[in-house]
């Protein structure tokens, strides 16, 4: 169970967002990998993957690849906070061209965009 000082925010993205004294961080956080969650910092980090996950293009061809680029990607420290997304197919509909970086998955391969949303601080 979280702190009832813990203030929890459920994103569009299937996120939670969880802002807690600093003292409580070690504890929540191993409760939260216990319960099968992945932790991730914010602020100057690249962020986790952003990726459809309801069509069947899931199961073809997007979460087995957008879990191995999670892998690669999520929780480098950066100069600014980085957002990358992730299309199993052209309809694109994690809209992964509003995010610093874009892989959509094509037939044969994938187009790479990058740019989308980048802001300076």
């Amino acid at each position: 169970m979280l702190h009832a000082d813990a203030e929890i925010e459920f994103t569009t993205f299937k996120q939670l967002y969880i802002d807690i004294e600093e003292d409580h961080f070690d504890e929540t956080k191993e409760k939260l990998v216990e319960a099968g969650l992945e932790v991730y910092s914010t602020g100057f980090f690249s962020k986790n993957l952003i990726a459809c996950n309801f069509c069947r293009g899931v199961e073809e061809a997007g979460l087995t690849v957008a879990i191995k680029l999670n892998e690669i990607v999520a929780g480098h420290t950066v100069p600014s906070p980085l957002k990358v997304g992730y299309a199993g197919c052209a309809n694109a509909t994690s809209e992964p061209l509003f995010k610093d970086i874009g892989i959509i998955k094509m037939k044969n391969g994938f187009n790479i965009y990058v740019g989308g949303e980048g802001k300076s601080s």
